[in-house]
């Protein structure tokens, strides 16, 4: 894990920075150093039982933004991080921070695989014009024309964009819009993904319903729901091999 505290690639509201510790707060398996080695974790939900002790996660704290630099700045340093934990055969989960965080740690998770798939759960295509410098709305947009990325798979897409922004604009993108979600099963949603390829997951809150995630800089009328959502994750993340991760 490692958190990218920065919201100066956004133009929505702020707050995107305090993501990784508002997150960190709600994680139960940090060790404390009178728990029995034989704890288990519950995860109620889900009806699985974990031992701590065999959680296998190491938290690299944070790459602290320094005041008046840019996204593309800071997005140097996050990649020299991400860069070591790819190499090291590592799964990276980055904690934003908003979007355009997601530029770096997936060109990381590309120069350590020949071939990639990316499943963007969104509210927006993030495919805007990319002129080199990155910001919430374009950081997959580099993508598009990268040999290695296989096939983009949106989830949750909705309200109006130009064609131009990349919803059936590239025959490698794909999306399943937050309507369409609406009685398909995860099976339904992500059975099309080729199985012999690894995956970068990057995770937008605005895919979700503002009732569910009312804090977004940027919501959306619609959106998916939180155990609708809980199933896409589950399914993904059991079915194909995922290298990285980012919720942003």
């Amino acid at each position: 894990i490692v958190g990218a505290p920065v919201d100066v690639g956004a133009f929505g509201r702020p707050g995107a920075r305090n993501g990784p510790d508002l997150m960190r707060a709600a994680f139960p398996f940090s060790r404390h150093p009178d728990n029995d080695d034989s704890e288990i974790l519950v995860d109620v939900d889900f009806r699985r039982k974990y031992r701590i002790t065999d959680l296998k996660i190491s938290d690299l704290g944070d790459v602290v933004w320094v005041p008046g630099e840019s996204a593309n700045s800071f997005g140097a340093r996050l990649s020299v991080v991400a860069d070591r934990v790819f190499a090291s055969g590592r799964t990276l989960v980055c904690l934003g921070g908003d979007h355009s965080v997601s530029h770096f740690t997936l060109s990381s998770a590309l120069r350590s695989h020949e071939r990639l798939g990316i499943v963007h759960f969104d509210a927006h295509a993030d495919l805007a014009f990319f002129d080199g410098n990155v910001h919430h709305a374009n950081p997959f947009t580099f993508a598009l024309d990268d040999e290695r990325v296989a096939v983009i798979k949106q989830v949750g897409l909705r309200t109006f964009v130009q064609k131009s922004q990349g919803v059936e604009a590239n025959p490698k993108v794909t999306c399943v819009t937050a309507r369409e979600v609406q009685g398909m099963t995860p099976e339904d949603v992500f059975g099309d993904l080729p199985s012999d390829i690894p995956y970068y997951m990057s995770f937008d809150v605005d895919c979700l319903s503002p009732m569910v995630a009312p804090e977004t800089g940027t919501p959306a009328i619609g959106g998916l729901q939180y155990y609708q959502t809980l199933e896409l994750l589950d399914y993904l993340f059991h079915h194909r091999t995922v290298v990285g991760a980012d919720f942003v």
